[in-house]
């Protein structure tokens, strides 16, 4: 199970940031702590009001969080750990279902915001009724190569928002979002299979 660590968290926030911080070997050796300084330096720089939810997934104990901890600036900000499992797609859905906030933007600690006014980039496109989900990046790859995998994933185009960085509200992730992702071709499929994220979001608001 997750602990709750760290502040009371907040409701009043129009968006609340959910980022999926990698377990420690694998954010060590493959970015570092350097990538996480980054993030957390980019979203210092953001202009627009937003709370901030960290998942630490992977790390053995409160002291090893805490050393990445302590460079998270933001004022307002609660976080959990949870083990290794489930890749950064069920880290999200643990911290969702932890936090009250009507919208929220999720995304992985490699990611770095490039300009300071980016969350209000997302709510301005989740203010309109018919968009239900909006993604920083977004494909029309399939993986659908070899037979067996045409039973799997649609032909070209297959259009798709990649869940690296995007934002949905609350009650609709919680609705479309698996509370487990047990491989990581269960993850491939989500982004983008017949049942995927995107396509699973235009049934909801058909």
């Amino acid at each position: 199970t997750a602990a709750l660590i760290g502040g009371a968290m907040k409701a009043n926030f129009p968006i609340r940031l959910v980022g999926a911080v990698a377990s420690k070997d694998e954010a060590r050796y493959a970015s570092g702590i350097s990538a996480y300084r980054r993030f957390m330096e980019a979203l210092q720089r953001t202009k627009e009001p937003h709370g901030l939810f960290i998942v630490y997934k992977g790390f053995p104990d409160c002291e090893t969080m805490e050393e990445w901890h302590r460079y998270c600036q933001h004022a307002e900000t609660s976080s959990c750990v949870m083990p290794d499992q489930g890749y950064d797609l069920t880290a999200y859905r643990v911290a969702v279902e932890m936090i009250s906030s009507p919208k929220v933007i999720c995304f992985n600690s490699y990611s770095e915001p490039m300009n300071t006014s980016w969350p209000n980039d997302y709510e301005l496109a989740l203010a309109h009724m018919n968009v239900g989900l909006v993604g920083a990046t977004g494909s029309w790859e399939t993986f659908q190569k070899g037979f067996w995998r045409r039973l799997l994933f649609p032909s070209w185009p297959n259009p798709n928002i990649r869940t690296n960085a995007f934002a949905m509200r609350r009650n609709d992730f919680l609705k479309v979002w698996p509370r487990r992702f047990r491989t990581k071709w269960g993850c491939y499929l989500f982004e983008s299979g017949y049942n995927s994220l995107t396509r699973r979001v235009e049934r909801q608001r058909s």
